[in-house]
């Protein structure tokens, strides 16, 4: 299966959901060898694509169209020499890559650690003098220290 000359037909039809005993009919394959092939080597993140919105999978495919083309280019562009157009062409492919992994849940979000607090003005006072102190003994330290 692996090494079968049709595997990314295979992969495709297996990603968008059809049935393993249909797509062995046709492929005339063993339906084990296939089910054995998407649990060993299709990501659960490909596989779930099918219980996604029929908006979210297109947008998928409209960015993995674009990668294609920014493919060409890139290619087009190192075959002629234009250096800065293959990395721009790169950068560009990195962008949607990344989109194309955060739209399919493979890249989790970043946790947000921001503290966010109101204070009177009295204690704000208070902080800005404990802070402009702290600065000012820094600032001596660092004059003694450089003598």
């Amino acid at each position: 299966m692996c090494t079968d000359r049709r595997r990314d037909e295979i992969d495709a039809a297996l990603t968008a959901g059809r049935s393993i005993p249909a797509i062995a009919r046709e492929v005339g394959l063993p339906e084990s060898n296939l089910y054995r092939h998407r649990k060993d080597h299709l990501t659960a993140a490909a596989t779930s694509l099918v219980h996604r919105p029929a908006a979210l999978m297109s947008s998928i495919e409209f960015l993995e169209e674009r990668d294609r083309d920014l493919a060409s280019v890139q290619t087009m562009a190192i075959t002629r020499g234009h250096t800065q157009s293959a990395v721009a062409a790169l950068s560009q492919r990195i962008k949607i890559g990344l989109e194309i992994a955060n739209l399919r849940g493979e890249i989790l979000p970043k946790p947000r650690s921001a503290f966010f607090a109101t204070l009177d003005k009295e204690t704000a006072a208070r902080i800005a003098n404990s802070y402009l102190k702290h600065e000012a003994l820094s600032h001596a330290i660092i004059d003694v220290c450089q003598k």
